[in-house]
C-alpha cells in the first residue's frame, strides 16, 4: 500500500516530495507551503497537481481511496477506480468543513451570498498575498519552485512588505461557485462515496455530491484490566470549535473544575491562553488513550460544530466510559442516551452541566462499539466490487 499526502514543511520547497517507509508502506508528502486557498482558482495548485499525477504514473495503483482532498486539488483524475470517505462537509463548505458560519453558529445550509464573506473571514493573507500565491503557483509549473522562493528570499524585506500589502482578502460570489462546481465535479466523478455517519451521507445527497453509501467505523478493542475511576475528561483538539471552554464553564458551574483534565494538542495559542494552565495537559499517544478513558469517569465533548463521527466516542465505549455529548451533527448516532451516556443542547454549558450531574448519578453501561477489523473486513469487500 502506498499514502500521498499533502503537508505544510517551511524548511522544504513547496511542491517537494518527502518520502519515508512504514510498516504499513510507502508514504509520500507532497509539501504545500502556500497557507491561502483563492476559492477563485477552485482550491486547485498546480504543482501539488503535477506531484500527484507524477506519484499515480509511478506507482500505478489498481484502486485510489481518497480521505480528502484539502490542499491536493479538486482537479484529479485516477486511472482506476476511485472512492472516497467524507469526513467532514469540506466538500461544499470551504471553510475547512466546519458548517460553522463566520466560524460561530452552526451553518444552514451554503449559498454563494453566505459562503463568500465567510470564506473571507476565515482565509489569512492581503488579497494582494493571494495574488501572489496564485502567481507563483502558475509560474512553478515552469520555473523549479525552488529557485522561485531562493528569489523572493533575495527580496529586500521592506520591498516584499510592500509587495504583500495590506488590503484585505476578498473572496467573491462568483469564487464559491467556481469553487462548489469543481469539488461537486470531482466527487460525483468518484466510482463510490462512503461516510461514517448518515447524518453526512445525507447532507452530501442533498448537496448533489453523489449518492453517499453509510458505513460506520471501528476502532481498536483494546481488552485492558480494571481500574478506579477518577476525574472528568475532555479530549480532543483544543479550540474553539471543539468546545473546551464550553465543558469547563459546565464544570465549574458544578463546582467540579478541579475534578476535569482538558488533554489534546492545541493549535491556537491564543485560544490557549484562554484555558487554565493547571487543567491543560498535551496530547497523548494513540496507545495511551484506552488507558486514559479506561481511568476516567466521563468523557465530555463540547463540540459546537456539526462533528461527522468522532471516533474518541466509540474509544470511550469500547473502555466502557460514560459520554457527555452536544445533540449535533452525527454524534446521537454514537450515543443511545440512558446506555453510552447523555446528550445535551449544543453550545449551551448550563445544559452540559445538567447532563454531567445526570450520567455522575446514573448506571450507564456503554455498548462496545465496531472492531476496527469489522470495519476493515466491509471496506475491503467494496475494494473487491471495485476492483471486479
Amino acid at each position: 500500500m502506498s499514502v500521498v499526502a499533502a503537508t505544510r514543511s517551511p524548511g522544504h520547497t513547496h511542491g517537494e516530495v518527502l518520502r519515508e517507509q512504514t510498516a504499513h508502506g510507502a508514504l509520500a508528502r507532497i509539501v504545500n507551503n502556500l497557507p491561502w486557498r483563492p476559492l477563485g482558482d477552485e482550491e486547485h495548485n498546480p504543482i501539488v497537481a503535477a506531484r500527484v499525477r507524477a506519484l499515480v504514473r509511478e506507482l500505478q495503483p489498481d484502486l485510489v481511496h481518497i480521505n480528502h482532498l484539502l490542499f491536493l486539488s479538486p482537479r484529479l483524475r485516477f486511472p482506476c477506480p476511485t472512492l472516497l470517505t467524507l469526513h467532514d462537509a469540506w466538500g461544499w463548505c470551504a471553510r475547512g468543513g466546519s458548517l460553522l458560519h463566520m466560524g460561530q453558529t452552526p451553518c444552514t445550509g451554503p449559498s454563494p451570498e453566505r459562503c463568500a464573506p465567510c470564506y473571507a473571514n476565515f482565509s489569512k493573507g492581503s488579497g494582494r498575498e493571494h495574488k501572489l500565491a496564485n502567481a507563483a503557483g502558475r509560474l512553478g509549473q515552469f520555473v523549479d519552485p525552488g529557485r522561485l522562493q531562493s528569489l523572493w528570499k533575495r527580496v529586500p524585506s521592506r520591498v516584499r512588505a510592500k509587495a504583500r500589502g495590506s488590503t484585505p482578502s476578498l473572496t467573491s460570489e462568483e469564487d464559491v461557485k467556481r469553487r462548489q462546481w469543481a469539488v461537486k465535479a470531482i466527487f460525483q466523478r468518484m466510482d463510490l462515496r462512503i461516510a461514517p455517519s448518515q447524518f453526512l451521507a445525507s447532507l452530501a445527497e442533498k448537496q448533489d455530491m453523489g449518492a453517499v453509501l453509510h458505513l460506520p467505523h471501528g476502532v481498536p478493542l483494546v481488552k485492558l484490566p480494571e481500574r478506579p475511576r477518577t476525574g472528568l475528561l475532555f479530549l480532543g483538539t483544543l479550540a474553539p470549535h471543539k468546545g473546551p471552554d464550553l465543558v469547563l464553564q459546565a464544570c465549574e458551574h458544578l463546582g467540579l473544575r478541579e475534578e476535569l483534565r482538558m488533554v489534546g494538542p492545541a493549535v491556537d495559542p491564543d485560544f490557549l491562553r484562554t484555558l487554565p494552565a493547571d487543567l491543560v495537559e498535551p496530547a497523548l499517544s494513540p496507545e495511551q488513550v484506552p488507558e486514559r478513558l479506561r481511568g476516567s469517569r466521563l468523557l465530555i465533548l463540547g463540540s459546537r460544530w456539526p462533528e461527522n463521527a468522532p471516533l474518541v466516542i466509540l474509544e470511550a465505549r469500547a473502555q466502557g466510559t460514560p459520554v457527555v455529548a452536544p445533540r449535533i451533527g452525527g454524534i446521537p448516532e454514537l450515543v443511545e442516551e440512558g446506555v453510552d451516556g447523555l446528550l445535551y443542547s449544543a453550545g449551551d454549558p448550563k445544559d452540559c452541566a445538567r447532563a454531567i450531574q445526570s450520567a455522575l448519578e446514573c448506571d450507564l453501561s456503554p455498548r462496545p462499539p465496531d472492531s476496527q477489523d469489522m470495519h476493515l473486513d466491509r471496506l475491503e469487500r467494496h475494494y473487491r466490487a471495485l476492483l471486479v
